[in-house]
């Protein structure tokens, strides 16, 4: 029983027992970050806007949005893109790190590197004006 007691003794020296602090002085560990979002937003048919109105600085991170479409019985067409903040609000689809389109309410996440990003929406819609509810993302490291 000793011995294994050592063994365990042993393993959380050499592991660690978690915490610490970062060169930032923040505790170790992961955690998730909220960026600028924005609720009751109209966006018009075929035009596009950045969520947050400033460029958001991440290290490495998993970044997240989530959308919540308030077109009720006429859900809106979207493309959502988290992008490096140096394009355009119509972001190029092989410069983002999360390009989805949807009909309705959606969220995804992926891996970034470290970089300025932006949460950018195109309404896809043809004629109709596109209405978010509530738009929301975080940084996860």
């Amino acid at each position: 029983m000793l011995n294994f007691g050592l063994a365990v003794l042993f393993a959380v020296a050499i592991l660690g027992c978690g915490g610490g602090t970062r060169s930032d002085g923040s505790s170790g560990g992961v955690s998730t970050y909220p960026l600028p979002g924005g609720s009751q937003i109209r966006i018009a048919a075929g035009d596009c806007i950045i969520v947050n109105a400033d460029p958001q600085s991440l290290p490495p991170a998993t970044v997240s949005y989530s959308l919540t479409d308030a077109g009720g019985s006429y859900p809106d067409t979207y493309e959502v893109g988290v992008v490096p903040s140096s394009d355009t609000c119509q972001f190029s689809q092989a410069d983002s790190f999360v390009d989805d389109g949807f009909t309705g309410s959606a969220g995804d996440s992926a891996a970034v590197p470290t970089g300025t990003y932006d949460l950018d929406v195109i309404c896809q819609n043809g004629s109709v004006d596109c209405l978010i509810d509530r738009i929301t993302w975080s940084a996860t490291y």
